[in-house]
C-alpha cells in the first residue's frame, strides 16, 4: 500500500501554503516534521479530503483518492490539530457516536470503544461529560476515536500535544505496537517523539519539501559532522560566530554548551559527538530565527 502526492499545490488567492510538493507515504510510521505555520495541516487536511488541492493529485496504489472519495475515506482513522469532540456527550457516548458515523456494527463499537477507552487510559472515566476532560484528555480520546474502525491510514495532526512526558511515552508504544500494514502519517513539531519510532521522516519548510528519507539515510549524512564544545561564561563572547548555527544549552557553571553541524572543527576545543534526528535543523534551519523546535 502506498499513499503517493504528486505535484500537489494549495493556494488561498496568491497565498500559496503548499508548493508542489511530491512525496511517498508507506506502511509504517511516517513523521511529518516543521514549525508550526509550514503548511503540515493544509497537508494533512488534503490528505483525509477535508481540503482540495489546487493542482496536483494524492494516489492510493494508483487511484487518485478523490475518485473514490467515500471508499478511501472508510479506510481512514483521523486525529485533527484540535479536537474537543463534544463538550455534552461523554467519551463513551462519543466513541457510539462516531462508531455509528462510520457504519461499524453496534457490537463491534461496544467491543472497540472498551478496548480503545482502556487503551488509551480513559475507562474510568468514560461515562463522565468530555467538557470535564482536561487537555490531555481530550487528546487521548481523540486518538482512541482515531482507531475505531482499525484505519488502514492513519492521520495524527500534533498528537502529543498536551500530553504529559509518561502519557507522550505511552503513546509512541500505542503507535510502535499497530504493525506495519498501516500507513501512519504523524505530524509533530516534538523531535523527540518521533525519533523512536519513525521508519520515515518528511521535513516541511515554508510550504515545501525539504528533506525526506529513512532514520538511517539522514542520520548517515550527518554522522562526523556534529560538534559540542563548551563556552566559559568568559568566552561567551565568541557566541555571536554560532548564533545561526548552533543549539544552546546553558550550564549550572554560567557557561554555555553549544552543539553545532560543520564540515570542519568550528572551535578548538570543540569534539565530535553521535548525530540524532533533531541535529538536522541545525543545518537545515539555520537562519531561520523565528524557527523553534521542542527537543
Amino acid at each position: 500500500m502506498l499513499l503517493s502526492v504528486e505535484n500537489l499545490t494549495k493556494k488561498y488567492n496568491q497565498n500559496i501554503v503548499i508548493d508542489n510538493i511530491n512525496v511517498n507515504f508507506k506502511q509504517g510510521v511516517n513523521a511529518l516534521l516543521g514549525v508550526n505555520g509550514t503548511g503540515k495541516t493544509t497537508l494533512m487536511n488534503m490528505l483525509v479530503t477535508v481540503l482540495k488541492p489546487t493542482s496536483g493529485q494524492i494516489l492510493l496504489d494508483g487511484q487518485n483518492i478523490l475518485e473514490n472519495e467515500k471508499q478511501y475515506r472508510n479506510m481512514l482513522g483521523f486525529l485533527p490539530q484540535n479536537f474537543n469532540g463534544y463538550p455534552e456527550l461523554s467519551a463513551k457516548e462519543l466513541m457510539i457516536y462516531i462508531g455509528k458515523l462510520k457504519n461499524i456494527s453496534d457490537k463491534e463499537i461496544k467491543i472497540k470503544t472498551n478496548e480503545l477507552l482502556k487503551l488509551v487510559s480513559l475507562e474510568e472515566v468514560k461515562d463522565k461529560k468530555i467538557k470535564t476532560f482536561s487537555g490531555g484528555m481530550k487528546r487521548r480520546l481523540g486518538i482512541a476515536q482515531a482507531l475505531l474502525n482499525d484505519p488502514k491510514i492513519l492521520l495524527l495532526d500534533e498528537p502529543t500535544a498536551g500530553l504529559d512526558p509518561k502519557e507522550r511515552i505511552k503513546f509512541r508504544n500505542i503507535i510502535s505496537n499497530l504493525g506495519t500494514d498501516k500507513i501512519i502519517i504523524l505530524s509533530t513539531h516534538i523531535i523527540s517523539d518521533i525519533e523512536p519510532i519513525a521508519n520515515n521522516i518528511v521535513v516541511m519548510k515554508k510550504g515545501r519539501l525539504f528533506l525526506n528519507g529513512s532514520c538511517e539515510e539522514i542520520l548517515s549524512k550527518l554522522q562526523g559532522k556534529v560538534w559540542e564544545f563548551h563556552l566559559t561564561e568568559k568566552e561567551t563572547c565568541d557566541m555571536k560566530d554560532f548564533e545561526e548555527l548552533g543549539d544552546f544549552r546553558e550550564k549550572e557553571d554560567g557557561g554555555i554548551l553549544i552543539r553545532v553541524l560543520a564540515d570542519e572543527k568550528p572551535y578548538q576545543t570543540a569534539y565530535k559527538v553521535e548525530a540524532k534526528i533533531e541535529d538536522i535543523f541545525l543545518n537545515y534551519f539555520k537562519g531561520d530565527k523565528d524557527d523553534k523546535f521542542n527537543n
